[in-house]
């Protein structure tokens, strides 16, 4: 399969809150394409509708919004797909990481229920000790309760890799996790596109964070969606913080 497939394409109108005011939510011209290996980091100051925007990729919004535009998934419109097609794409190709990453796990199973016979033991293993986690055989038999919020980020995070989907969704990857795993996070996101041939899209307010993964960085504005160049950080930071006083007036 061709490495320069286009995985997502969107091409978002807008994305409106029922019965909200139209002044305090309103996401509009949303337009890009990603492609096999590459990283979108969509940047943001909170409350601009990050977590909304990335949502609306998987049709997962509640009653409350609207989209006008489509979302192509490979080639799958998710904007007006059946519930049967979305739940078959969601499972098998993709993986979301929320930013409460102990929502990813039942909290009455054990964390072994998730990595099953199915996973490479050997490659849990490494990316436990990669991320300075516990080894497998104590974190495992825990529960998600039982786990501290950076532990719980960090193992959702492997939960997704060693799933390998085509596509990786993750919101504010690097909210729970210490400069240290930070930087280790950012250089194994990089890694794991390029060997896996697959594709992230992230959202965050780390800029830092943005420009050391992404191939690619996006600032989101209640004006639209908004592509930077990582070699004009000056101008990314100026854009950042305009936004972020927009967003507050």
């Amino acid at each position: 399969m061709s490495e320069n497939k286009i995985v997502l394409s969107v091409n978002i109108n807008s994305i409106k809150g029922k019965g909200l005011d139209p002044n305090t939510f309103n996401l509009k011209k949303i337009f890009f394409e990603l492609r096999r290996k590459e990283i979108l980091a969509i940047v943001g100051p909170n409350g601009i509708g990050k977590t909304t925007l990335l949502n609306s990729f998987l049709n997962i919004l509640d009653s409350n919004y609207a989209v006008d535009g489509s979302v192509s998934l490979m080639g799958m419109d998710t904007v007006c797909s059946s519930e049967k097609a979305l739940t078959n794409l969601r499972k098998n190709v993709t993986k979301y990481i929320f930013q409460d990453a102990a929502n990813c796990f039942d909290p009455l199973r054990k964390l072994i229920y998730y990595f099953d016979s199915s996973i490479d033991k050997n490659e849990l293993e490494h990316y436990l000790n990669y991320f300075l986690l516990p080894p497998c055989d104590n974190l495992l038999n825990k529960y998600p309760g039982e786990l501290s919020v950076g532990m719980a980020q960090r193992l959702a995070i492997i939960w997704g890799l060693l799933s390998k989907p085509l596509l990786l969704l993750l919101d504010e990857p690097s909210s729970a996790l210490d400069a240290p795993i930070i930087n280790l996070l950012s250089h194994k996101l990089k890694e794991w596109t390029e060997e896996n041939n697959s594709s992230i899209v992230l959202v965050t307010q780390n800029i830092d964070f943005a420009i050391h993964t992404a191939t690619h960085i996006s600032l989101l504005t209640k004006d639209g969606l908004i592509h930077n160049s990582k070699n004009d950080i000056p101008n990314l930071q100026k854009n950042l913080c305009g936004s972020s006083t927009a967003s507050k007036s």
